[in-house]
């Protein structure tokens, strides 16, 4: 029994496929991905919170945060506020001064939509940063 390998010589060329049919179905998806992609940066800003990085010692500074009670209490920090627009104005001042990354803001779920959009919307006009804080709901 004698096997016999294909040399160089002996090999049949492979056949290629035609890609021809192709070319607007590639056209066509890398239109739609490439006007998809366009406005991705400027739809959502998240900025991360600091932390203190120990192990390389590095020690970033660490946000702001302003705590709407349902009753209407606010407190920044540990600190309670007369009003929600003091705490805002605190919250401010604190982040200018003390060049802090921004404001954290955390509201109770029974806490009036409108409070909170005033809040946020005292804290862009005055050009800080906000982050949100998410918390499982009862």
């Amino acid at each position: 029994m004698t096997s016999r390998f294909a040399t160089r010589f002996d090999a049949r060329p492979l056949s290629t496929p035609n890609l021809a049919p192709m070319i607007g179905v590639l056209l066509a998806v890398f239109t739609v991905v490439a006007t998809g992609s366009v406005g991705l940066e400027k739809a959502m800003k998240l900025d991360s919170p600091g932390c203190f990085l120990g192990w390389l010692g590095v020690h970033q500074a660490r946000p702001i945060q302003i705590s709407i009670q349902h009753d209407g209490q606010a407190y920044v920090g540990a600190h309670r506020a007369a009003s929600i627009r003091d705490a805002v104005a605190i919250a401010i001042h604190e982040a200018r001064t003390h060049g802090g990354n921004g404001v954290q803001l955390r509201a109770d779920p029974d806490v009036r939509y409108e409070v909170v959009a005033l809040a946020v919307k005292d804290l862009n006009d005055a050009g800080v940063a906000i982050g949100f804080i998410n918390e499982d709901i009862r």
